[in-house]
């Protein structure tokens, strides 16, 4: 009987993951920027700064 070895795996096949990985990161982060702004905002409307 010969003897099989197993076909070298890549590290590359991991790749894909790691991008949705980091899309997925830069949403989180975009989601928590916009909810700090909306939740922080103040809503006051003022003339102050016209002239």
């Amino acid at each position: 009987m010969p003897a099989t070895t197993a076909p070298v795996r890549s590290a590359w096949r991991f790749f894909p993951h790691f991008v949705a990985l980091g899309l997925g990161l830069v949403v989180a982060v975009n989601v928590g920027m916009a909810y700090l702004a909306i939740s922080t905002f103040p809503g006051e409307v003022s003339d102050h700064g016209r002239k």
